[in-house]
């Protein structure tokens, strides 16, 4: 069950909708399906990046059983919070994979491992 949680200080319009945009993004990505996905965006006007508040940015974490390829994963997912949330310096997108083992995540009561 790959989840997706992003916080940033840049205010975006319609949540939901954005977070089916990245659901669809991380379900195709790794090859899973998107019933799977959870998305969690989270609007923080209290960040700064690069030590300014006035930067725009993105800091967002993706666990996962199994990342894939995680260049490709990391720049579409810059590419999707660049373009949508329009930061223009993508510097200030950090993106953190973290694949769990099977055994430490679970779903419906039960681990998948």
């Amino acid at each position: 069950m790959p989840y997706l949680t992003a916080y940033t200080n840049v205010k975006f319009a319609d949540g939901a909708v954005l977070a089916e945009e990245a659901s669809d993004i991380v379900a195709s990505a790794l090859g899973k399906p998107v019933g799977y996905v959870a998305v969690n965006l989270v609007y923080n006007p209290a960040m700064a990046f690069g030590g300014e508040s006035a930067n725009k940015g993105v800091m967002a974490q993706l666990i996962s059983i199994g990342v894939g390829r995680k260049d490709e994963l990391i720049a579409t997912l810059t590419d999707f919070f660049a373009s949508r949330l329009q930061i223009k310096d993508i510097g200030f997108i950090d993106i953190a994979l973290i694949d769990a083992p099977a055994s430490l995540v679970g779903c419906g009561g039960r681990s998948f491992g």
